[in-house]
């Protein structure tokens, strides 16, 4: 299966269920913003992912999107300040 990047944002209401969700996203994804996430992974792997997510959150308190963002639109994306290593194939432009 191929892997394709998503973007992982979240909103989260309490500290304690932020901190797991922003150690699971820590471990499978690059950090690039406050609460902005970019992860390389397969549809299986996102799935699996969406999973653990479901399980830490409170979807009446809490939000969080999996947007995928296809391999044209990776090669153009445009991040301008601090920002560290992406997963795959991008552009970044400081």
């Amino acid at each position: 299966m191929q892997r394709r990047l998503h973007l992982v944002a979240y909103d989260i209401t309490c500290p304690k269920r932020w901190r797991r969700l922003f150690g699971l996203l820590k471990r499978r994804g690059a950090h690039r913003q406050l609460s902005v996430f970019i992860v390389l992974a397969d549809r299986l792997g996102i799935q699996a992912l969406a999973v653990e997510i479901a399980a830490i959150i409170d979807p009446a308190k809490d939000a969080v999107l999996i947007a995928p963002i296809d391999q044209e639109a990776s090669t153009r994306l445009i991040e301008i300040g601090i920002s560290g290593p992406m997963p795959g194939p991008v552009i970044v432009v400081m």
